[in-house]
């Protein structure tokens, strides 16, 4: 994927979303008019948009790259997307989807399986409103897949010989210790919006790790793919506004459907996919939490536009 500074105005683009794998967020696009991908990073900058049509479109897929990493493809011909935000084609194509049940003895593509078989490591992640979450994160994206997340604190937990044996520790972990696998986009905004004190979301992550780091050195002991490194997560710097120094009550939310007409604001800090952003040309404006995860697989027209007063007025009282 290549990275450009801006998006060109007048230019049509279709987003897949918000990535950190260059180390900082950024949101990622296709040019509808070549199919070209562009990487625009996040914060410190102004982002004025159309949103071009209510439908959604494909994001495509993607496929394995030198055995150890994966690698986006666009769909070819931006097709309205279907089950899974895909087409047809780029799901059947689609060979990272049977990851999720590789460690139960599902169908695994020979691809999927040279993927599986690097050492792979099992996180911990505690959010704004202090619940847990168990996931797991192949060699190559143990920063970027936690900073994805929108986590506050975390804890890598387990580091594992390869993937299969990772998904059976976060299932044990889940079993055990009643971690969920999966928090929601809109959950973890509400939680940034209204996040309990630094120091109760460090003591969640405290006695969650009290429950989680026994049992996994229970299985380190058991089995000679396990090992319970315990390393902590370091938060980006792009987030430190968001959840180090909130204003009292919360952080307001952006009143209006981000997919839907036209905006215009400055992104001051990301966390996840959830950026904190302004309306107006100055450090002093009201700033507002939007969950950018909401601009997938919709096509925008880049440009100087604003956001109407309704897509904040709701914030001001």
């Amino acid at each position: 994927m290549t990275d450009s500074s801006t998006m060109q105005n007048g230019s049509n683009y279709l987003c897949l979303g918000v990535s950190w794998r260059t180390g900082a967020p950024c949101l990622d696009l296709v040019s509808a008019a070549d199919i070209a991908p562009v990487r625009v990073p996040l914060t410190g900058r102004f982002f004025g948009f159309r949103v071009e049509s209510q439908l959604r479109y494909c994001t495509g897929r993607y496929a394995f790259s030198q055995e150890t990493d994966t690698v986006h493809v666009p769909c070819p011909t931006h097709e309205p997307a279907e089950k899974g935000g895909q087409c047809a084609r780029c799901a059947s194509s689609d060979e990272f989807r049977f990851a999720h049940h590789f460690h139960t003895g599902g169908h695994a593509p020979q691809s999927l399986v040279r993927y599986m078989n690097q050492p792979h490591w099992v996180y911990v992640a505690t959010f704004a409103d202090g619940t847990g979450k168990v996931g797991t994160a192949a060699n190559l994206r143990t920063k970027s897949r936690l900073d994805e997340q929108g986590a506050v604190v975390a804890t890598y937990v387990a580091h594992t010989v390869d993937g299969r044996v990772a998904r059976n520790v976060e299932d044990a972990i889940t079993r055990h210790c009643g971690v969920p696998q999966t928090k929601s986009r809109s959950a973890k905004l509400n939680s940034l919006a209204s996040p309990l004190p630094a120091t109760q979301i460090a003591e969640r992550h405290a006695r969650l790790m009290d429950s989680v780091v026994p049992l996994v050195n229970d299985l380190a002991r058991a089995s000679s793919g396990v090992s319970c490194p315990g390393t902590p997560w370091k938060p980006p710097k792009e987030m430190e506004m968001i959840v180090m120094d909130p204003p009292t009550g919360g952080w307001p939310t952006y009143e209006r459907s981000i997919a839907d007409g036209e905006h215009g604001f400055y992104v001051d800090a990301s966390c996840g996919q959830t950026a904190l952003v302004r309306t107006q040309d100055s450090g002093h404006a009201l700033r507002y939490l939007v969950d950018l995860g909401k601009l997938k697989g919709v096509r925008i027209v880049a440009g100087d536009f604003s956001s109407p007063d309704s897509a904040v007025q709701g914030a001001l009282f």
